[in-house]
């Protein structure tokens, strides 16, 4: 999947009818391959020269990328905090896509239900339980691993931001409706507004509507924060996340680092590169080299691509 869009038809380029994409790699000492096409009816998925489904290949490869869009993570909306957190789950947990596929699809069935209720279409109160239920469970599911897995990030993003920056006390706070509650107190909750929703035509409340606030001692850093401490939290949060992956999966993600060094001083890309060791295949674009430590240069392949095209590799001896 693009980190850039949502929508596969925007990978098309003007003038053409589909795009297609291969890629080789090995895990486990095994190389496999996957490829991809889409055109303006479908997108089809090979993994090994075999068709296979989204939900199936999604955790194989793991990713962990930081571009300069990554800021709207903390400056933007829920909506972009929460696609973050459902990618990193989902290429962590293959139960964890599957429970998140199917709360989306009672979502969307619950609220077409309720859309119903307000246009009088529809007074089918037997349907509205068992989609309320089914969306109960399914929520505690998602939140039960969105609660731990921020609660792993805290054990490493604290001390890494505080290496790099010399600031104390930074910190995720998930922040969920089913906090501290239980299946019975949650069912109650959503009985007490089931009114309201039949009214407004949507579900209300659920992980739907979870955030994750960016805290230095306490201050919400979205408000408080510089624009270079934003940045060096969003960089903190993506090397927290590489010891949780290797943990999880037993072997380490591909860091992708788009042009972060440009804007970093020398003390601060030094500490950086401190996370990221020799087992981690890491991919770093840049334009300008002199901004990269020499260490790494002569350690490095290098590529150098204009308008699109790999066209030299550069010695870098």
């Amino acid at each position: 999947r693009s980190h850039r869009t949502n929508y596969n038809l925007n990978l098309i380029k003007k003038n053409e009818t589909k795009f297609f994409l291969e890629g080789m790699f090995y895990r486990n000492k095994i190389m496999n391959k996957i490829s991809t096409e889409v055109d303006f009816e479908k997108k089809t998925i090979l993994l090994d020269n075999k068709q296979n489904q989204n939900k199936e290949i999604t955790s194989l490869i793991s990713t962990i990328i930081f571009e300069p869009g990554d800021l709207e993570l903390i400056k933007g909306s829920p909506t972009e905090r929460r696609r973050y957190i459902n990618d990193q789950l989902s290429q962590l947990s293959s139960n964890y896509y599957k429970a998140n596929s199917d709360f989306e699809k009672t979502l969307k069935n619950r609220n077409n239900l309720l859309k119903q209720f307000q246009t009088n279409e529809s007074n089918n109160q037997e349907l509205l339980d068992v989609l309320t239920n089914t969306l109960i469970e399914k929520s505690f599911k998602i939140f039960n691993m969105r609660e731990q897995y921020i609660e792993n990030l805290n054990k490493n993003v604290e001390t890494i931001f505080f290496d790099i920056t010399g600031i104390k006390q930074f910190q995720i706070e998930y922040k969920s409706f089913f906090k501290n509650l239980d299946k019975e107190q949650v069912t109650k909750e959503y009985k007490k507004i089931e009114k309201e929703e039949k009214e407004k035509g949507m579900t209300l409340i659920g992980v739907h509507r979870d955030d994750l606030v960016f805290q230095i001692n306490q201050d919400d850093l979205k408000v408080f924060g510089s624009q270079g401490q934003q940045r060096m939290a969003v960089i903190s949060l993506k090397l927290a996340e590489i010891p949780i992956f290797y943990k999880i999966k037993d072997t380490y993600p591909i860091v992708l680092l788009d042009d972060i060094f440009s804007e970093l001083d020398i003390e601060k890309r030094n500490k950086l590169l401190k996370y990221i060791n020799n087992d981690i295949q890491t991919i770093i674009t840049t334009t300008d080299l002199e901004s990269i430590d020499e260490k790494l240069i002569k350690m490095s392949k290098i590529f150098k691509v204009e308008e699109g095209l790999i066209i030299e590799e550069v010695d870098n001896e």
